[in-house]
């Protein structure tokens, strides 16, 4: 079941460009209500390598009792 809450960070945090952890990657995701049976789901990977930052953001919308 997809919960409403967040951000919850990974607590595998960092993790590898596999998702394993040990890399420069950190994974957080918001689980946000839409009504009773929706949910939106946001994942954001933040980086730093060289003193860069960068990240990325998905999010998808789920109906029902998955994603």
């Amino acid at each position: 079941m997809l919960v409403p809450g967040g951000p919850v960070q990974d607590p595998n945090n960092p993790v590898n460009a596999e998702g394993q952890p040990g890399g420069i990657y950190n994974r957080s995701w918001t689980i946000d209500s839409l009504g009773t049976a929706a949910r939106r789901i946001t994942v954001t990977v933040q980086w730093d390598r060289g003193g860069k930052p960068g990240s990325v953001v998905l999010a998808s919308n789920s109906k029902g009792s998955g994603v």
